[in-house]
């Protein structure tokens, strides 16, 4: 009898994104104070569709974001009545204005509104010292002609002077940038950031960055969010607090400072350099311990990358502008990245492109944001390897060619972004891996570990992962594949090792734990492995893995009873799984409970019918019942599938009854010369 089956385991945004935190009133007027409250009402306005001019991505994320982390306990439990967020179509003059009346209504001194705006900034070509903030019907040109559907910056710094001197604290946090495409051209959203960024009175402001910088947005924020709002947020829920020993509390100075550190840092090689202006010592917001666990545990899973940014006309430049040759070259190589012919094979490629639109560009601004979009087109095919293995996911895999194409695209991502990009590193870590699973991949069905142990790419492997842990020791995923490799040469005394440092990196992961069980299993320390395997189960119930894995451990020790219900979830739970029908098959034999072991087997056997391992059980099944038609026709059908394990034919008890027969002696000539 065979044995039991166990488991080895884009973007620059056009957009002006305004936070007020603070009472509005009715334009220019003044009301008198009423009674202390304490209370928070925000408006938010979030506008990704115009209705007349080019939209953007991730504007109306940003506020939907903004407005849960305000329901959320580190926001401050705002209550949802108190919160008025008007999104795409429903953000227009008379919504807002509407809310604005009724909040001016409510609040009182002491009191806090948020005003949150993620929309287009421009001006109007008569009013170069106001900047408009465009709402979601508001023409693609004459603004103050046409309609009304903007709010003017300085009636928002009329709104703000009146309720600082009513004794409400004010919190204007904009998030602006610059495009060529709105009416106003690059001086409209210049004119909006400027205005915003004058003193008004005792307002604090934060300000994503300079009037003649670009504020990006793209997926590798939170799935789709601007890099400033993104950052801003996760900040508030604590990972912007410097004195955790002291306070719970994020205040001016510290959100100034972890919007800088990493705003700058993912923007680069473009620049967006955030503004704080007003107390630095005035608190935002008290943060709680749960959500900030979350952040941190949802940081975790991050794997540091680089998306193409969404430049919303900026890029576009190039295409409009009068360089005939310039729009001709970028068109190209826009195609070239399109089709994914980026340094290899010869022929129109983009990087040749880049070049020659690089030596020929006078626009800094452009030639960061098009080296920033290139480096980041280069490490994408890195990420569709990587992702999938980590997560378990099913994917297709690459010629070891292509492996080797895709380390080559790394390098010249490297040499863009230069040695001092945050990224580099990661970058050198992820080519090392990838050059590492490159050499091993082809191996991942191979379970023989005494073919493996001396096996040369195996060791070249091991050596260049060991390369990537030394760049940085905390990135945890060339652990993993290290810890796989020990796994499959039966080292399993470095493969536990291994995916122990794993562990301590990555504490949640369940196909670590799962890993960690299947070496602690190999080392026959049994109670280890299930206790690996339990954890598994804790962090997901579903995964069958961890269910069959816990069966197979128990039938190891002889403990068969105990193995079955273990089995039995694991198939509950995925019926098309097929190793613990296979196992219950090999349970039943060992409990003699034929019958079972036939139906299990024979389950099996539907789902995999050229599995050599289940004919060859059910021989032996029918030999041990003395049905040696049943027993001889089951072991005909192994060998002829491929089951070749001549010693153990020749010393397995379970085939006495049939060694003798002459049909069982032909086969083993037959198949055994």
């Amino acid at each position: 009898m065979k044995k039991l089956r166990n488991f080895s385991r884009r973007f620059v945004k056009n957009l002006t994104v305004l936070v007020l935190l603070f009472a509005v009133p009715a334009y220019g007027q003044l009301l008198p104070a009423g009674p202390e409250t304490g209370q928070t009402y925000a408006l938010i306005i979030g506008i990704s569709e115009y209705k007349n001019v080019e939209g953007l991505e991730f504007a109306n994320r940003d506020a939907q974001a903004f407005a849960a982390f305000l329901q959320s306990k580190s926001g401050g439990e705002v209550e949802p009545e108190k919160i008025k967020l008007f999104l795409n179509s429903e953000a227009t003059a008379v919504n807002i204005g509407s809310a604005i009346e009724q909040f001016h209504k409510q609040i009182n001194k002491g009191d806090k509104l948020f005003f949150f705006f993620a929309g287009h900034g421009d001006m109007e070509a008569s009013n170069m010292n106001n900047g408009l903030l465009l709402l979601h019907d508001a023409p693609a040109s004459s603004y103050w002609a046409l309609g009304d559907d903007y709010l003017e910056v300085n009636k928002l710094k009329q709104i703000s002077e009146n309720f600082t001197a009513r004794g409400v604290e004010m919190f204007i946090i904009a998030d602006a940038c610059r495009s060529g495409h709105l009416s106003g051209g690059v001086n409209g959203v210049y004119a909006t950031s400027m205005a915003l960024k004058e003193r008004w009175s005792n307002e604090i402001k934060i300000l994503s960055c300079q009037p003649n910088e670009l504020s990006q947005e793209g997926k590798q924020w939170g799935g789709g969010h601007g890099v400033f709002t993104y950052y801003l947020i996760e900040g508030l829920y604590g990972l912007a607090n410097e004195n955790s020993d002291e306070d719970q509390c994020v205040n001016v100075m510290e959100i100034e400072n972890y919007l800088r550190k990493f705003v700058v840092r993912d923007a680069a090689p473009a620049r967006q350099t955030p503004i704080v202006s007003g107390d630095r010592w005035k608190t935002i917001n008290c943060f709680d311990d749960t959500e900030y666990a979350n952040v941190i545990r949802q940081r975790e899973k991050f794997i540091p990358t680089m998306d193409i940014i969404n430049t919303k006309g900026l890029l576009d430049q190039l295409i409009s502008g009068p360089d005939s040759l310039m729009a001709e070259l970028y068109v190209q190589y826009e195609e070239a990245v399109d089709n994914d012919n980026l340094i290899l094979p010869e022929g129109e490629l983009a990087w040749d492109f880049y070049k020659k639109i690089i030596g020929a560009l006078n626009d800094e601004q452009i030639a960061r944001t098009l080296k920033r979009n290139f480096a980041a087109a280069l490490q994408q095919s890195s990420m569709d390897i990587i992702e999938p293995i980590l997560q378990l996911e099913s994917f297709e895999r690459k010629s070891i060619e292509e492996y080797q194409v895709t380390a080559l695209e790394l390098d010249k991502a490297i040499e863009l972004l230069g040695e001092y990009h945050f990224l580099t590193d990661k970058l050198k870590i992820r080519k090392l891996f990838i050059e590492a699973y490159a050499l091993c991949e082809e191996y991942e069905q191979n379970n023989d570990t005494q073919d493996l142990q001396d096996n040369q790419n195996f060791q070249q492997a091991k050596d260049l992962l060991y390369k990537a842990v030394a760049i940085d020791p905390n990135v945890a995923y060339p652990y993993f594949q290290l810890g796989w490799n020990y796994n499959k040469q039966g080292d399993f005394e470095n493969a536990l090792e291994i995916y122990q440092k794993y562990v301590e990196l990555v504490p949640n992961n369940k196909r670590a734990y799962n890993n960690l069980g299947c070496a602690y299993n190999s080392l026959e320390e049994y109670d280890k492995a299930i206790g690996c395997f339990e954890r598994v189960i804790e962090l997901d119930s579903n995964y069958v893995f961890a269910h069959n894995n816990i069966g197979y451990n128990y039938a190891l020790q002889g403990k068969f009873v105990e193995s079955i219900p273990y089995f039995e979830k694991a198939i509950e739970r995925d019926s098309m799984y097929l190793r613990p029908y296979y196992n219950l098959g090999t349970v039943y034999i060992h409990l003699h409970d034929f019958e079972k072991a036939k139906e299990w087997l024979n389950k099996f056997l539907v789902l995999d019918p050229d599995d050599f391992d289940a004919y060859y059980n059910l021989a032996c099944i029918g030999s041990l019942e003395n049905n040696k038609d049943e027993a001889l026709k089951n072991f005909a059908k192994a060998l002829e599938l491929g089951f070749d394990n001549m010693e153990w034919i020749k010393q397995d008890p379970d085939l006495d009854n049939i060694r003798n027969t002459p049909k069982f002696k032909s086969l083993m000539k037959k198949y055994f010369k």
